[in-house]
């Protein structure tokens, strides 16, 4: 009998690009998978252009991001926090909870707008920048999420990046499952994506490498490149 088992390889990126990117701006990009609620299955950018950006300090080391439009048609808030009331910082934040009631030793993590939310969520997020001013406001903000409505991880997700004052492309990674048996292969999906448009085409080269499972074994060992053409 086959059934559903986390990838038991590890997928090794080397990112290699030409891509030519503007100066540091202020982006809202979010692409959702089809099954989303809150995204809607839709890939949509929204920019400093399309109407006003802010981030406010929320909760006990909480940050909540807003975007409207002038005319309210669109509006979308990201909320994250920091486990155990720690000032957020660099890193990668994993096992992320509905940010409303997140528990003290999990971070938060809550995207909406457009009149869709989730009741419960999990998720991970990622600040690969972020720098306060001296009143304690956010100068500047790189961040990257992955949230599922479902409260499980293997759910449609709505993956999506925020920069703020700042412009840093970042390749995401998403979770992959396979069907496991005794006889036969069979295929395992990976999804993966940029976090910004840039004015040239940019590719990956992977290759798999043995973490719980064994090439020849366990797996067939792959590699290749994958190719993100301008939209």
């Amino acid at each position: 009998m086959k059934k559903f088992c986390k990838l038991a390889i590890l997928l090794v990126f080397a990112f290699s690009s030409s891509m030519a990117f503007a100066a540091a701006q202020t982006i809202l990009i979010l692409n959702s998978q089809p099954g989303d609620w809150v995204g809607g299955g839709l890939q949509q950018t929204f920019t400093a252009a399309d109407g006003p950006f802010k981030v406010t300090n929320v909760g006990t080391g909480g940050l909540q991001v807003s975007f409207h439009t002038p005319d309210y048609s669109h509006f979308w808030y990201v909320m994250l926090g920091p486990p155990n009331s720690r000032k957020l910082a660099t890193g990668q934040y994993e096992a992320a909870q509905t940010f409303a009631i997140h528990a003290p030793t999990h971070p938060g993590l809550d995207v909406f707008g457009d009149g869709r939310g989730c009741n419960i969520d999990i998720g991970r997020f990622f600040l690969s920048d972020i720098a306060f001013n001296a009143d304690g406001s956010v100068s500047r903000l790189a961040l990257d999420f992955e949230q599922h409505c479902t409260g499980a991880i293997i759910g449609p997700a709505l993956y999506g990046s925020v920069r703020f004052n700042k412009l840093v492309p970042r390749l995401a990674i998403g979770g992959g499952s396979a069907m496991k048996g005794n006889v036969g292969t069979s295929d395992g999906q990976v999804i993966v994506s940029l976090s910004m448009p840039g004015s040239n085409t940019a590719t990956v080269q992977y290759t798999t490498v043995d973490g719980s499972a064994l090439a020849g074994k366990d797996y067939l060992a792959t590699s290749g490149t994958i190719t993100f053409p301008l939209v």
